[in-house]
């Protein structure tokens, strides 16, 4: 079932950068491709469906109430819901089982 609307947005700092554009260009072509690919892949299957699918995963807990990561082979994206869209505030390769609490505290300082 697909979600009415549901689209990927980029979080700005306030010089106009854009923190996730920058790392995936930063990214070999084929690595920016792949992550640029799902993205547009799960647009169209929706929000419902990606969380269903652990596609997309709702981080709630204490700390992290609203966080929400969506998984692309070994990278990590962090967002926040607004309305029907993700807003994607940070980007980076997950190297080890466990999510470095430097790059949770990164997507946590871009939320409103």
């Amino acid at each position: 079932m697909k979600d009415s609307k549901f689209s990927f947005e980029f979080w700005e700092n306030g010089n106009n950068g854009c923190p996730v554009i920058d790392y995936i260009e930063g990214l070999k072509k084929e690595e920016e491709d792949i992550i640029l690919d799902k993205l547009i892949l799960y647009e169209k299957f929706g929000l419902k469906a990606c969380l269903n699918s652990g596609k997309i995963k709702d981080l709630a807990g204490k700390e992290l109430e609203g966080l929400f990561e969506v998984v692309i082979k070994d990278f990590r994206i962090f967002g926040y819901l607004e309305e029907n869209s993700m807003v994607l505030t940070h980007a980076f390769r997950k190297k080890g089982n466990k999510t470095p609490k430097a790059e949770i505290n990164t997507a946590l300082s871009r939320m409103p």
